[in-house]
């Protein structure tokens, strides 16, 4: 969840007919393109707020420093 946060917050948008990113092998419309559809409605510095308190709730250090360097 944190990573297709940060993908979002970076504008990484994957094409319609390619494999979703969260390694299913599915095509992403039938995948992860609603999900993504709505965490991109809430913005750039909200969405990494969230992912950053996420990350750091549950101790990922590593994914609280990719985040931080987003911002």
């Amino acid at each position: 969840a944190i990573k297709l946060m940060i993908q979002i917050a970076r504008g990484q948008r994957p094409g319609r007919t390619h494999n979703c990113f969260c390694g299913s092998n599915v095509k992403f419309r039938k995948c992860h393109r609603e999900a993504f559809d709505k965490l991109e409605g809430i913005g750039k510095n909200n969405l990494l707020g969230h992912a950053y308190a996420f990350a750091k709730e549950s101790g990922h250090v590593d994914l609280c420093r990719l985040i931080e360097k987003e911002y």
